[in-house]
């Protein structure tokens, strides 16, 4: 009897591992999934924003104007979001 008992106890532990990494699988994808979201939601807010579109009308290159722009308005933006600090 105590080996069935045990025999059960295994298949049971089994059962609980192979459902906790079943969980732990899908939230790593739920997690994955919600930073794409979260970047590409990013990406279309700085789209938006009149520094990406006045460096994107101005921008020579079309090939490079995206990849170009994304990163000079989000550098003007990180540059005024930091606190300014005063010398006397």
């Amino acid at each position: 009897i105590t080996h069935y008992s045990l025999l059960i106890t295994h298949y049971s532990l089994l059962i609980t591992h192979y459902s906790l990494l079943i969980t732990h699988y899908s939230l790593l994808i739920t997690h994955y999934s919600l930073l794409i979201t979260h970047y590409s939601l990013l990406l279309a807010l700085l789209e938006i924003t009149p520094l990406y579109q006045i460096c994107s009308y101005f921008s020579a290159i079309p090939k490079n104007r995206h990849k170009k722009c994304s990163l000079f308005a989000s550098t003007i933006v990180n540059k005024l979001s930091k606190p300014t600090t005063y010398h006397q």
